[in-house]
């Protein structure tokens, strides 16, 4: 057993000593007093990398920066033994960092392979079962702890604008601050249940606005404070702050790195967990004086962790910045150890997690066809063989002979004119997740008036606009169990069962 898990194993057996005790007195104190500063330093640090095998970046990062956790993005993900390759390289050493990755379901996800593709969190919330998300959670657990995982980047906890599109889309939940509680308070559970720790964001809520925190700084009057109060209740041992300025408490700085906000969260919440920043790289936070200084600020604020982008240049300069930032006294001994004693505690959580196999679920598409939502026609849905299937590829348009399919992005519409049969078909069968897609749909729609549309939503219930088709479907995302959820519903075989989780979109 090396030192460092030796000391911890001490703590867990025999109990947390308090923070107050001297390092002779404290074996959390002593596993601090023999880690040196560049190893302090680094714990503060959740860093990118580049690759999907553990090549020079990966190495060179993990030796020179000694970082508290390593983030995997799509960029890093090939296969299973490609990964699995990965996370062991970087759980090598005494206090090895933790593996994290963003897994949420829907559209971001990072592992295809290995893992089952989960539907999206606005998936879950119009379920609104509680039993299906945190069933989600434990699935989702065993697979990525089983693969190598410590942490997911997960739940969303942002409440969606309760009257116009989100940037968040159906990353969110629901518009329902108490839905959002409740699905996601489930989620953790089942996730914790399974060994897998969560990181609940993005405090204190920025899914209320159509501005991209990716882009711009976003601003918002007040938070959504209800989820998080119930993630923390759940045990959720991290939250992420957002890179949003929310006046009502502070109007001048971000919540990333806003001393009030960090306040709140610790006395008004109460959360003793570990505090990470979003990504330092992201357009919404400001850095006029370089991407050290706002990273220097996040931990004087109160961050424990800084996300840090896959850059070697921007990870170094982050890592001197919060290094001569120590020595210089401004970030003080008592605030640095405050952050390492927090996240040794983590690592002692994690310890105390039982890792289960990954195994086999329904899960998926259990959430798929409970998730349905007719917002729009009447029965039978499908009438007639002579249907054009326009859309994206999977078992949509495998039900049907004549297609058209649609990639991700159209960039000459002309091409998909030209493809239009010159006779009118009675029905137009349309599947579409992004408003580019939709162009198509609108233009067969206009080239074939009185054809009997019906249109499957695959992504934001706001695509459906004034379509007025004669059946509206939301899926909430683009996966094959969602499009054969809303294929058994167009056939009549299972009911449609979803409760539309934005309230703006409601059936006429």
């Amino acid at each position: 057993m090396n030192r460092y898990a030796a000391w911890l194993t001490i703590v867990f057996l025999f109990g947390w000593t308090g923070a107050t005790a001297g390092p002779s007195d404290d074996p959390v104190e002593a596993v601090i007093d023999r880690m040196p500063v560049d190893e302090r330093i680094g714990h503060l640090l959740f860093i990118a990398f580049t690759g999907t095998t553990s090549g020079l970046d990966l190495d060179r990062a993990l030796d020179e920066l000694h970082p508290g956790g390593v983030l995997f993005y799509g960029r890093n993900v090939g296969t299973l033994p490609e990964v699995q390759a990965l996370t062991r390289r970087i759980h090598r050493g005494e206090l090895p960092p933790l593996a994290g990755i963003d897994e949420e379901g829907g559209f971001v996800v990072r592992f295809p392979q290995g893992i089952p593709n989960l539907p999206s969190a606005m998936a879950l919330g119009a379920t609104r079962s509680e039993e299906l998300a945190e069933e989600t959670g434990r699935q989702l657990g065993r697979c990525l702890r089983a693969s190598g995982f410590d942490l997911d980047f997960a739940p969303v906890l942002d409440v969606h604008s309760a009257t116009s599109p989100s940037w968040i889309g159906t990353r969110a939940i629901s518009d329902d601050e108490a839905v959002v509680a409740r699905i996601g308070g489930a989620f953790i559970r089942g996730a914790s249940s399974a060994g897998l720790l969560t990181v609940a964001k993005h405090f204190p809520g920025i899914g209320a606005t159509a501005d991209d925190p990716h882009t711009t700084t976003v601003r918002l009057p007040g938070p959504h404070l209800t989820p998080f109060r119930a993630a923390i209740a759940a045990g959720a041992p991290a939250v992420m702050t957002a890179h949003a300025i929310v006046s009502s408490i502070d109007a001048e700085h971000p919540v990333s790195i806003s001393p009030a906000w960090h306040e709140l969260l610790r006395r008004d919440l109460r959360f003793d967990g570990v505090i990470m920043s979003d990504a330092l790289q992201m357009e919404g936070l400001p850095k006029t004086q370089g991407i050290g200084r706002a990273a220097v600020d996040a931990i004087l604020a109160g961050s424990d962790m800084v996300v840090t982008s896959w850059m070697p240049r921007e990870r170094t300069a982050i890592r001197d910045a919060l290094r001569d930032a120590y020595t210089r006294g401004e970030i003080s001994e008592i605030r640095l150890r405050t952050s390492l004693r927090r996240l040794l505690a983590l690592q002692r959580l994690l310890a105390s997690m039982a890792v289960q196999p990954c195994g086999t679920s329904d899960a998926g598409r259990r959430v798929a066809r409970a998730a349905v939502t007719l917002v729009r026609g009447k029965r039978p849905l499908l009438r007639g063989n002579d249907a054009l299937y326009i859309g994206i590829d999977g078992p949509l348009r495998r039900a049907f002979t004549n297609t058209i399919l649609l990639p991700h992005t159209i960039e000459h519409s002309s091409y998909f004119e030209r493809q239009l049969p010159a006779r009118k078909p009675r029905t137009i069968v349309a599947s579409a997740y992004n408003e580019s897609q939709m162009s198509i749909v609108r233009m067969a729609q206009k080239k074939f008036p009185g054809a009997r549309l019906v249109f499957v939503d695959l992504g934001s219930p706001y695509l459906l606009g004034n379509l007025n088709a004669a059946v509206e479907i939301c899926t909430y995302g683009p996966g094959d169990a969602e499009q054969q959820a809303a294929l058994d519903v167009l056939r009549g075989i299972a009911p449609a069962t979803g409760t539309m989780p934005l309230r703006a979109i409601s059936k006429p």
